[in-house]
Formats: structure tokens, sequence, C-alpha cells
């Protein structure tokens, strides 16, 4: 763990425990682990520096001390929760865009499913796990990694997607700890709503390309060019192909970018 750190600033909020650390190989990793251990039904952890994160598809996301948010928000699913699993991963990244616009006012989209952007380029991840005992679910591990800072941005060279920071963006807030507050705030607010018409509805707000085309990659396939439509009433994504033919795609199944070819755009 480590040295002491002020965390007073989360007692307005509902969560049974926090455990903060300097450096941790995976806030998730960690969180899993403990919601084994407890049955406490929010935990938070934080900390400073991952060596061994993760994200969606099994991409790394390593994050750099006192420029970046590593958090791993431990949810015990509520019976009729248990029946809405595809819609936490959304929750958290709809929570963390809506967290930036309301408490910092900037200007963010949600590239679906979950990743977070400011101008078109990636700031946020989102990971969502389960943890099972057999067949009961017992938690939901809502990881989130945020670049806070400059420091933080990985080299362009290395990443798939274009990125940015808070920083970056003219945002006057850069402390990891207030930012994990208000989006852990969020995450508790808009779950309230989750599997309503008015979740998707502030989703497909957010959703970053609306109305554009976009290259998406589907598991055995090349990457093609979709007008990208909006949210269907489950959340899946809707997009229509070069011949007109509409899809639906689920979390999971694809990765989407904007065309490389500004050419893509005469569909």
């Amino acid at each position: 763990m480590a040295a002491a750190i002020d965390l007073s600033i989360f007692s307005d909020l509902p969560i049974d425990e926090i455990r903060y650390f300097d450096t941790l190989d995976s806030t998730n990793t960690y969180a899993q682990q403990w919601a084994r251990e407890s049955d406490q039904k929010i935990r938070l952890v934080i900390a400073d520096m991952q060596t061994a994160g993760r994200g969606r598809l099994n991409r790394k996301w390593i994050t750099t001390p006192g420029s970046s948010l590593a958090m791993s928000l431990i949810l015990t699913p509520e019976k009729e929760e248990k029946q809405l699993l595809n819609l936490f991963s959304p929750l958290a990244g709809v929570a963390a865009a809506k967290s930036l616009e309301e408490n910092h006012a900037l200007h963010p989209t949600v590239k679906w499913p979950n990743d977070i952007l400011l101008n078109n380029r990636k700031m946020s991840g989102i990971l969502c796990e389960t943890v099972w005992d057999g067949p009961d679910l017992i938690s939901l591990v809502l990881g989130i990694g945020m670049n806070i800072r400059n420091a933080s941005i990985p080299d362009q060279v290395s990443v798939r997607y274009p990125t940015t920071s808070l920083e970056s963006a003219g945002c006057a807030c850069l402390d990891p700890i207030q930012h994990c507050h208000d989006i852990t705030q969020m995450i508790l607010t808009v779950r309230k709503s989750l599997g309503t018409p008015a979740f998707i509805a502030e989703w497909e707000r957010l959703l970053a390309f609306k109305g554009q085309i976009v290259t998406l990659e589907t598991p055995g396939k090349s990457a093609e060019p979709f007008h990208l439509e909006g949210l269907a009433v489950d959340g899946s994504l809707i997009a229509i192909d070069a011949s007109g033919v509409e899809h639906r795609f689920i979390a999971g199944e694809i990765s989407l970018r904007l065309p490389v070819d500004p050419a893509i755009d005469r569909i």
C-alpha cells in the first residue's frame, strides 16, 4: 500500500472501503481478488502507477506516477441488474464523460462502446470484468484509466488510436483523486437509470462520430467503412454498410476508428 494519502474527499459517497497504492500491477486484477474475499457492496481501488494495466481486447494500459488515474470500482449487481451486465461497461464510459462535462466544462464524446475522447483523441479507457463463484455472479469490476497530464500520453507510434490528456485539453483540474471522486459519484448516480430509455438516450447523446463514416473491424474480416447511425434500445451499435445494409454490433465484437482515407466519405 501507499504512504498516507488524504481520501476524505470520498466521505460523501456510499463506499464501504477504499484501498490506495503507490504502485500496483493492475487495479482490476487486485479488485477481482478483493471481490472474492469480502461481501462489501461498493469498494474502490486506486493506484498512482500501474505496471501491467489491461484494456479491452487484451491491450495494455500503463499509467505513469502523478500523471494518470487508474481506478477500479467494485459493484455488487442487484437482482434486476444481472440482466443488464452488458451495460455496465458503457455505464462507466457515460459516467466518466458526464463527469468531465458537468464538473470540468469539457466536451468529451464516447467512442462506442466506452472509450472517452476529447477532440477525437482517446484520453480514457474502460475495462469491465465479472467475478464469479461457480455459476454465481459475485461482483462487477469497472476499471478506468485516464490520462491526466501530458506525461501520461504514450508514444503515438505504440498505440492504435491518437491519444491526449486532460492537460492537453485545457482542463483546470489535474488532480487524479478529484477526478476519481467525481467519476465514482457519477457512476453511482447514472447507475439508477441503467437499462432505461433515458440511459440509452444519454449514451447516444455522447456518442462519438454519429452520422459519420467510420471504419469497423470485425473478427475474421478486414476493416470496412460504415455510416454510424446510432444505438438500438439494447445499446448495440447500428451502422449501414457501403451497400446500404443495416448491421447491429454488440460490444466486444468490433474495433471502431475514423477512416484513414477521406475518399471513404463518398459512400
